[in-house]
């Protein structure tokens, strides 16, 4: 039988105790720690658990105990840390495993569930198909509004993941999804087949947009109510856990939207301390403002208002950060609309409360400086968008700021193609512009955001058709146009030095308006996008552009941002910036703006000899030409991007094709590899079979990696010898493929192995039939880490 230790307590909670407190005195405490007052709160009097465990009945025996820091709540005779009521109770005879849904009763008027638990059970959970969410246990009619789900003796989520070195914090290249409208199944699950697409692009880091347990089932989750329950409107607990562990095992960060301004009156919190007759929380509430702080204008009052200088606040604020970054094993978090956690009065003339504030900036440093130190490594990206000089102290202090709306603009100035519009990308997209003036590239300035409106759609409304020279379908549906103007936004903001983010489907052109349905509603999902040639050439760009983000140097030295903060009347003058290494690797990326006419720049090429041109067309990537002067001039089309390195984007041990051999087939690049080198089978390969014509030996020290979804296959069932062999005293890593074979030696059909070889990640298919001999002959050592299948 089961037994759990149930706390209602002020401000402290283990993992498996949950804790809406019931204080009568709570301390006012500012980011750096001073006290600067009191708040008074009427003490509960008596709380019942209620639930399937006692028939939804009050009694004697599920009556909470109570623990008091003395009558007026001044002395902290418990040593908990805090002024509060402290409510246990001890529950017995409960079935391991077994869901019980239950509630607290508060003075026998207020029937709420617990703000802690991990599994909420709302009454609109019957319409969450079992497809996405198994044997959901039923929503009780006892209970009152959303109820909470007990579970003694749950199994531990089993993490397969490797450690990994996490990119730098200013070279990370995040992936913004919203799990609803990324895939047709709207799931985690669903969502991990994508991420070896995710992976292909380049990506290092995905945020995905809330997934704390919100109201309803349909929503970007910024109407958040329980906050350490992951919404069931996905999957389940588990579900996340596995979606991330993927993604750590493609050595990808996932950071969580964690939404601490507001939360809305569903949230127990509210509902314990709450002013009926003004419906909004009780002037005595010891988490929530009565009135919102800082926001002026009622279009930011978004539910109730949190209270960042409540010590109870603040307590819940660091356990809810460590859940989910010691429970999911999150790497960070992107806080929204931080410029609303501050205590500090309305003032009018400052709507949105953009003016500096110190009190704000202390208690966001508290809450962050306290989340690193407790969770080294941690990420704290913040959408804040107040003054340049709070940003800046932010940012100098490791966090990582959203530009917002203005850098969209720019963004969207520069690819719409009219001489009047100010295509500035410099002043908004630059972490050390003199107004911004960052110690560190910490400034995340993107094209698009969940908020923003979709190029595309903004391409295909708004561009100017008129002066167009280029082949177009009607004035507003030219795809050629459409992606070739988005490829000019792209190539210079995902270039810029600190993180880039792209909004999911940004790849292809999305071009359905973000009010589609609503601003929050349900989007259509497009993954045939990626099957048409010319949205699959802005993908192939932003893939190059990442790829050069990840393995180049390219801001250990300054770059010449060239003329991208030309202003307006010049879109007759070609774009021009341009970056290199420390070990002379030069990129020049080079646009003409004008959608009429074509124009020479001059690249100002650092380096004579051979160049290599990209911009994402098959015809165009890694062709050639010869520089002979610094001086040369190059022609641009009408509406063309051209992005010029002085090497080849893709190393020879990048496998790009499906050949038995030839530049960037798997043998090839084996064959090209440094002893202890690495080869890459990349996404233009993905769900491919590389048949072999000859067997492959390998000789050197080398990790041959695929994806972890076994996608790619490599067939040897022709050849009569077996398909790989390993020298002697060779070390090999193999991972993410299936290998199948058929013919050979009785023994060794798939693989032998004379060396040290760890093997992850693999299918063996041995279609041969016989009864004798072995798919695999292992005259060294072999490891297997996880994930290895052999069957005849």
């Amino acid at each position: 039988m089961g037994a759990t230790r149930h706390k209602l307590s002020c401000s402290r909670c283990d993992k498996s105790d949950f804790s809406p407190p019931c204080a009568h005195l709570h301390e006012v405490q500012k980011g750096t720690g001073v006290v600067s007052g009191t708040g008074n709160t009427t003490a509960k009097n008596v709380v019942y658990v209620i639930g399937d465990f006692n028939n939804w009945t009050v009694s004697e025996a599920y009556k909470l105990n109570r623990d008091r820091d003395g009558w007026n709540g001044m002395v902290d005779s418990d040593a908990d840390n805090d002024r509060g009521d402290y409510w246990w109770i001890e529950l017995s005879g409960l079935t391991p495993g077994q869901e019980y849904v239950f509630q607290y009763l508060i003075d026998g008027s207020i029937q709420v569930g617990d703000p802690y638990t991990n599994k909420v059970s709302d009454p609109e959970d019957s319409q969450i198909s079992p497809l996405i969410y198994p044997n959901l246990i039923s929503y009780r009619p006892q209970a009152v509004d959303r109820a909470s789900i007990l579970t003694t003796g749950q199994t531990s989520f089993n993490w397969t993941a490797t450690s990994f070195t996490k990119p730098s914090i200013n070279n990370l290249n995040i992936y913004e999804l919203h799990f609803r409208d990324f895939t047709e199944e709207s799931s985690y699950l669903a969502a991990i087949s994508k991420l070896d697409y995710i992976k292909g692009l380049g990506i290092n880091a995905i945020h995905v947009m809330p997934v704390s347990e919100f109201e309803g089932n349909s929503s970007w989750g910024y109407n958040p109510n329980f906050y350490f329950a992951a919404d069931k409107s996905y999957g389940t607990s588990d579900h996340l856990k596995r979606f991330i562990d993927e993604c750590h095992k493609r050595q990808i960060l996932v950071f969580n939207d964690m939404v601490l301004n507001h939360t809305f009156y569903s949230n127990a919190m509210a509902k314990m301390y709450w002013n009926t007759l003004g419906n909004k929380p009780a002037e005595e509430n010891p988490w929530l403002n009565a009135e919102h702080k800082m926001i002026a204008n009622p279009a930011g009052w978004w539910g109730a208002d949190w209270n960042h200088e409540s010590e109870h606040m603040q307590t819940m604020v660091d356990r809810l950060l460590d859940y989910w970054l010691q429970e999911f094993k999150f790497d960070g978090f992107r806080f929204d609309f931080t410029k609303g956690f501050g205590q500090t009065a309305q003032d009018p003339n400052d709507e949105w409360a953009s003016s500096y504030d110190q009190d704000r900036i202390d208690l966001l440093l508290r809450m962050v400086n306290g989340m690193k130190l407790r969770n080294p490594g941690s990420i704290a990206i913040f959408e804040h968008l107040a003054a340049s000089a709070e940003d800046k102290v932010l940012a100098d202090q490791g966090i990582l700021m959203w530009s917002g709306v203005g850098h969209h603009n720019d963004n969207k100035s520069m690819v719409l193609g009219y001489n009047a519009d100010n295509p500035n990308l410099y002043d908004s997209g630059i972490y050390n512009t003199p107004l911004r003036n960052f110690s560190f590239a910490n400034w995340m300035s993107y094209a698009e955001s969940h908020d923003e409106e979709r190029l595309g759609y903004e391409l295909k409304s708004y561009f100017n058709w008129a002066n167009y020279s280029g082949p177009k379908v009607t004035a507003s549906d030219s795809l050629f146009a459409v992606i070739n103007r988005l490829k000019i936004g792209n190539a210079f903001n995902l270039l810029f030095p600190g993180p880039r983010m792209i909004w999911e489907f940004q790849e292809l052109g999305y071009d359905y308006t973000i009010n589609y349905n609503g601003r929050t509603g349900e989007k259509p999902v497009r993954w045939d996008y990626y099957a048409d040639a010319k949205r699959k050439e802005l993908y192939t760009l932003i893939s190059k552009l990442f790829k050069l983000r990840n393995k180049f140097s390219l801001y250990s030295t300054t770059p010449d941002y060239g003329n991208i903060g030309l202003g307006s009347g010049n879109i007759t003058i070609p774009r021009v910036m341009r970056l290199s290494s420390n070990t002379d690797k030069h990129v020049i990326v080079i646009a003409n703006l004008d959608p009429a006419l074509s124009h020479n720049v001059s690249p100002l090429y650092d380096v004579n000899g051979t160049w290599y041109r990209y911009n994402g067309a098959p015809s165009v990537d890694g062709t050639s030409f010869i520089v002979t002067s610094p001086a040369d001039m190059y022609t641009l089309s009408p509406s063309e991007v051209m992005v010029l390195t002085n090497f080849e984007i893709d190393d020879c041990t990048d496998v790009r094709n499906n050949s038995d051999s030839g530049a960037f087939s798997l043998r090839d690049a084996i064959f090209c590899a440094a002893d202890g080198g690495n080869v890459n089978i990349e996404f233009p390969v993905h769900a491919q079979t590389i048949t072999l014509l000859s067997p492959i030996n390998i000789k050197k020290n080398i990790t041959i990696s695929g994806f972890p979804s076994k996608s790619v296959t490599i067939n040897g069932t022709s050849l009569n010898s077996p398909v790989f062999s390993i020298d002697v005293g060779k070390t090999v890593n193999i991972n993410g493929m299936s290998v199948t074979c058929s013919q050979g030696g009785s023994n060794g059909r798939c693989l032998v192995n004379n060396g040290d070889l760890s093997l992850s990640d693999i299918d063996f298919m041995d279609i041969n039939g016989l009864p004798t001999g072995n798919s695999i002959i292992n005259n060294g050592t072999v490891i297997i880490n996880y994930s290895v299948k052999i069957s005849k």
